[in-house]
């Protein structure tokens, strides 16, 4: 009887062993499968490229690699050890199509580079995850004179330092700068008299999604002079500021979104050359100086949204 169990035993002990080695084998043939990892994006900014690829719930890590359109894939990745699923890659030139290529890596080998994404840097749209890379975006802005609208996209959270941007400070007339976050909301914190500003003629800010101007109890967090224009869409705050808009000449569109948590909220000076127009949004103060101040002669008109406490 004793030796019939052991047998059993053993017998049972043996089928778990080979499951393991079929599955280690398994396991391997994965590790080396010829599949590629599938690009899903090569989003084009200003000399740079953000790439987004799917998940491969084995891999250890990824690395990128990249090379002008009809061009092999380089000896070696440009970016190596990547543990999300995305690479933003810099140094390019505006207007060159290129190929993007992602391996995942695993203790057993990696996947092949049998295909890939492309894209096209161009000069319209920039990607800014610090301080210096929002300030060389409005520096390029300033100098190309290709388009006449810029986007920046916001891709993490950003405390200012020292000085202050000035939306329009060197642009012609006409041109439109829309800022928005990427992955959730982002929030630029000021650090002194203005966050943004819009100072020369005809030049307009437009603050769109998942955008937080925080003032840190500083002075204004928007200023709109010198017939500047001034926009807010859903999903963008300004908040934490002595004035969230200060608006000496100027005109101001609130579409949605909402202005919080000032001291006061909006202000506009005296004389025919300041007009907000709200048609959405929220303007949310802590107390009854936290709403819409318009000097004489200035022009409030309000067809939607709210204005609270």
């Amino acid at each position: 009887m004793e030796r019939r169990i052991a047998c059993i035993f053993g017998a049972a002990f043996l089928a778990l062993m080979l499951l393991a080695s079929l599955t280690g084998c398994l396991n391997s043939v994965a590790f080396r499968s010829s599949e590629r990892v599938s690009v899903l994006e090569a989003a084009p900014f200003h000399t740079k490229l953000l790439v987004t690829w799917e998940e491969d719930p084995l891999a250890g890590f990824y690395n990128v690699y990249y090379a002008g359109a009809g061009e092999a894939p380089p000896s070696a990745p440009q970016y190596s050890g990547v543990t999300g699923t995305e690479a933003v890659i810099t140094g390019l030139t505006n207007g060159r199509e290129y190929h993007v290529w992602v391996e995942a890596v695993y203790g057993g080998g990696d996947t092949a580079l049998n295909g890939y994404g492309r894209g096209t840097p161009l000069a319209r749209d920039h990607l800014a995850e610090d301080e210096g890379e929002l300030a060389a975006a409005l520096a390029a802005i300033n100098t190309d004179t290709t388009f006449t609208e810029y986007r920046i996209v916001l891709n993490a959270d950003i405390p200012m330092s020292s000085g202050c941007i000035y939306i329009g400070k060197y642009f012609g007339p006409g041109v439109t700068v829309t800022i928005e976050g990427r992955g959730g909301m982002r929030t630029i914190t000021g650090n002194t008299n203005y966050a943004y500003g819009v100072v020369i003629n005809g030049n307009t800010l437009i603050l769109g999604n998942n955008v937080t101007l925080d003032g840190r109890d500083f002075l204004k967090v928007v200023g709109i002079t010198g017939g500047g224009k001034f926009t807010m869409r859903d999903g963008s705050r300004i908040t934490n500021g002595s004035t969230g808009v200060y608006m000496n000449m100027g005109t101001f569109t609130m579409e949605g979104g909402e202005i919080s948590e000032n001291d006061q909220s909006v202000w506009m000076a005296s004389g025919a050359g300041c007009v907000m127009e709200m048609s959405g949004g929220t303007i949310r103060g802590p107390h009854p100086s936290g709403g819409v101040y318009d000097g004489s002669y200035a022009s409030f008109i309000k067809t939607g949204g709210e204005i609270v406490n």
